[in-house]
């Protein structure tokens, strides 16, 4: 429905939306009016509406849905510029241990100054901070007593062959 102005009074498409007056022509004809609504239009009839407002919404309804559109063919996976790393050049797990390196190199670089914030911020815990720290450690490690028994296994193990 498109706005009409006063250029449309008596046109048999005219129809109403409350209080402002609208073209109803795409819902009587079924097709797109082609022109814009009021002065300009082509599409104008004079006479009375032939159809009720119960029978435009019903024929709404009917009207054929818009094929939607094809989707476009998958692109294929692009070449990274020398040197740089494409995320699109890469499946998700590639993409992962990527982030997993650059995540290491960078703990690596600054393994110092972590650890040194790490023991400084330890430091100036509250005695209840330490307490809930503490406390939110033993969930992690009963939560995870698997993994927390097969690292110390492994950590044993290590221990034990650079021993000998």
């Amino acid at each position: 429905m498109s706005v009409c102005d006063e250029a449309c009074r008596g046109c048999a498409y005219q129809g109403t939306a409350g209080s402002t007056m609208c073209c109803d022509h795409l819902l009587i004809t079924g097709h797109a009016r082609g022109c814009p609504a009021g002065a300009g239009c082509t599409r104008r009839t004079k006479g009375k509406r032939r159809m009720s407002i119960e029978a435009l919404i019903a024929r709404a309804r009917d009207l054929p849905k818009p094929k939607p559109k094809p989707l476009p063919p998958a692109e294929p996976k692009r070449k990274a510029p020398e040197g740089k790393v494409s995320r699109a050049a890469m499946t998700e797990e590639e993409w992962r241990e990527h982030r997993r390196e650059i995540d290491r190199a960078y703990y690596a670089r600054n393994a110092e100054r972590l650890r040194a914030e790490h023991r400084e911020r330890r430091k100036n815990m509250t005695p209840e901070q330490k307490k809930q720290r503490s406390e939110a450690h033993q969930r992690w490690v009963e939560n995870n007593r698997d993994k927390v028994n097969a690292y110390l296994r492994e950590h044993r193990r290590k221990k034990k062959e650079a021993g000998q």
